[in-house]
């Protein structure tokens, strides 16, 4: 009998809020640095900060830097800038309007 492998699932993915109110994250952070807002990655939210010195995108949790995958924060605010933060969303029922077979629109 063959035992399965337990693979645990890492939520990794990565959002951007410019609005989020990054000072419930930490009461401490780089002192030149810009703050931009929040980050999340998978449940954990930080303050989203750029270092002054070297560019780099960092997430600040209670104190703690941790640097982020900078290709992944750009793409990020890039969208978050544009207000594409989200899937073009359209309602259900514009949705099914849309793709409705031809002739029963």
């Amino acid at each position: 009998m063959r035992r399965r492998r337990f693979r645990a699932y890492i939520d990794t993915r990565l959002s951007v809020d410019l609005a989020g109110d990054w000072r419930a994250c930490t009461d401490a952070v780089p002192r030149a640095c810009e703050v931009l807002g929040t980050v999340t990655i998978g449940h954990e939210t930080g303050a989203l900060a750029k270092l002054n010195a070297t560019g780099c995108y960092v997430r600040v949790t209670e104190g703690k830097v941790a640097v982020l995958d900078q290709a992944r924060v750009k793409t990020a605010l890039a969208a978050a800038a544009d207000g594409n933060d989200r899937a073009d969303m359209v309602t259900v029922d514009e949705w099914e309007r849309l793709h409705a077979p031809k002739g029963k629109a």
